[in-house]
């Protein structure tokens, strides 16, 4: 053991003073210093004591709801479209005629709604969201006021495929004005609120064309009434809908060639080949014919040709594509858009063929 003398203790004693001030005021610093970063350190935010987020509308109360209603109204319009007519049909062949031409009832509304709906899509980013809108809503009631006053089947037919134009406009159009009209947080609720209506019109389409089809007032009628319930709506769409423009100042022509033009033109061409290869195919021509399968051939080298023209951006760039590539290296996205298009694809034949199977085998018993 050694023993220090009262000048060394001493001496060491300051020493171990000195030691400890110096690391009091390093402390002291850091802390200072750790005290000055943490505001501006993400980590330190406290979210749930954080001010609201305020909805980036101009209306909100009665008058927001009003105006969700009279969008999500137009929504149920187009989904009651798209399977009105499946009660309707009989009745429809027997005042029009063209039997032959009936598939094409159906087959006119959904080829022009699935091969404009990407293109939707992308219109609404560049242009004006609400008088886009209101153009798409004026387009499908068009479509209903031709199909209701249709003289013949090819007038009929017409007017369905500029139904499903406008229709799938104004379904775009209503996504697109609640995802801009509603904080991040309320929005899942309001698009929910989007597939309740959807669903609504979807199941209750084929009840409410049987319901007209045996009525006085006639089959016309369940075309007509999408007339009265959109002059009900215009107001609200023209005076109450917020005026959001994705690009402010900018001309037409600087937002048209922000689209992608070989991408469009190579979707519909392989959306609309498709489509009619499956609904000919069977009825007009049978599956063997040289005409089904060469559309399917067509198809395959169409989407191959639609593939290569995405993933390179070819023709176009990859801020512009039609199609978010991006999307496709997710598992759950895949996953989930194989689960819609197979619950959407298996939806219809309850809801589609079974209302028409059951009075055209009723009428071929009856006779």
């Amino acid at each position: 053991m050694v023993l220090l003398d009262d000048k060394h203790q001493g001496l060491a004693g300051k020493n171990l003073e000195e030691k400890r001030l110096d690391e009091s005021g390093s402390n002291s610093r850091a802390e200072d210093s750790y005290n000055d970063e943490k505001p501006t350190t993400p980590a330190n935010a406290n979210p749930p004591l954080a001010e609201p987020e305020a909805p980036p509308r101009d209306i909100n109360g009665w008058t927001w709801y009003l105006t969700l209603a009279s969008i999500l109204a137009s929504t149920f319009l187009y989904a009651l479209d798209a399977t009105v007519v499946a009660d309707l049909q009989p009745v429809i062949v027997r005042d029009l005629g063209g039997v032959t031409k009936l598939s094409w009832l159906s087959v006119a509304f959904l080829l022009s709604a699935t091969a404009t709906n990407l293109i939707w899509g992308r219109v609404y980013g560049h242009f004006n969201t609400k008088w886009f809108y209101i153009f798409h809503v004026t387009l499908f009631e068009v479509g209903s006021a031709i199909c209701g006053a249709a003289p013949s089947m090819n007038v009929m037919i017409l007017g369905r495929a500029i139904a499903g134009v406008g229709g799938s406009g104004l379904y775009v159009g209503c996504m697109t004005l609640i995802a801009m009209t509603t904080t991040i947080s309320e929005r899942p609720v309001y698009i929910s609120c989007t597939g309740l209506s959807w669903g609504l019109g979807i199941v209750l389409g084929p009840v409410i064309g049987g319901a007209f089809s045996e009525s006085s007032v006639g089959w016309r009628w369940a075309f007509y009434i999408n007339l009265f319930i959109g002059a009900v709506c215009a107001p609200f769409y023209v005076f109450l809908i917020p005026n959001k423009d994705p690009r402010p100042g900018a001309s037409i022509k600087e937002r048209a060639i922000e689209l992608d033009y070989p991408g469009i033109v190579i979707q519909c061409g392989a959306l609309t080949t498709l489509i009619l290869a499956i609904n000919l195919g069977g009825i007009t021509y049978p599956w063997s014919s040289g005409r089904i399968i060469a559309m399917f051939i067509i198809v395959g080298v169409l989407f191959i040709a639609l593939g290569i023209q995405q993933v390179w951006a070819i023709g176009t760039s990859s801020a512009r594509r039609i199609i978010p590539v991006q999307f496709f290296r997710s598992k759950v996205v895949l996953i989930l858009f194989a689960a819609c298009a197979s619950g959407g694809a298996c939806a219809f034949i309850p809801i589609y063929m079974i209302p028409l199977f059951f009075p055209i085998h009723a009428q071929r018993h009856s006779a």
